[in-house]
């Protein structure tokens, strides 16, 4: 027998599950490499991409650096990360998580296929 386990959307940019998915984004898939830690990581992104609506009115206003910010700032609380970005000797890995994030949003800006519709809830 089965176990139906719910699923629950997540914000592909700020990865909080605690907002709800309100928001669709069309977009082609896409393969960025990064360096990470002395490794090359080739990451795709499948398709359309999911937002809440605080990160729907970043993107809609095409606030970029904010967008950024939002996306480390819920990943750090999400991964226990919370004192990363207040110890002064990790500016450079946090100058490295938000360069990442940067190029994975920036990639979305550029696979985006056409305006967002409301998502099914």
């Amino acid at each position: 027998m089965s176990k139906h386990i719910p699923t629950r959307l997540v914000c592909d940019f700020c990865c909080s599950q605690n907002n709800t998915v309100a928001w669709s984004y069309p977009a082609k898939t896409f393969t960025i490499t990064q360096e990470v830690a002395d490794m090359t990581v080739d990451s795709t992104s499948h398709g359309g991409w999911a937002a809440c609506d605080a990160c729907h009115n970043l993107i809609e206003s095409n606030n970029r650096i904010s967008l950024v910010e939002r996306s480390f700032d819920h990943l750090c609380t999400n991964e226990g990360w919370e004192d990363l970005k207040l110890r002064a000797r990790t500016d450079m890995q946090v100058n490295i998580i938000k360069q990442s994030i940067r190029q994975l949003q920036d990639n979305f800006f550029s696979n985006r296929l056409g305006p967002c519709s409301r998502a099914n809830q």
